[in-house]
């Protein structure tokens, strides 16, 4: 029965995302920049939140987690 707070006082800090890959490794796997942008988009404060909160607080596997995130967004 938890509840997830507006933060209107900026005390936690955002997740702010951006891929980094080697060059040498993109330059051999240039898709890997697509699939990693595809994600980034969408990885938000909210979907985070509600990612920890799965493994934090309903106690699921960081595996599970994030099968189940890359599933429903249809990135896998």
């Amino acid at each position: 029965n938890f509840v997830i707070l507006k933060d209107d006082k900026n005390y936690a800090a955002p997740y702010n995302l951006t891929p980094v890959v080697r060059k040498e490794i993109l330059d051999k796997n240039p898709k890997i920049a697509d699939a990693l942008n595809a994600l980034a988009a969408k990885l938000n404060d909210e979907n985070i939140a509600k990612l920890n909160a799965s493994v934090d607080v309903d106690k699921k596997t960081v595996e599970e987690v994030a099968e189940g995130f890359l599933k429903a967004n249809g990135l896998i």
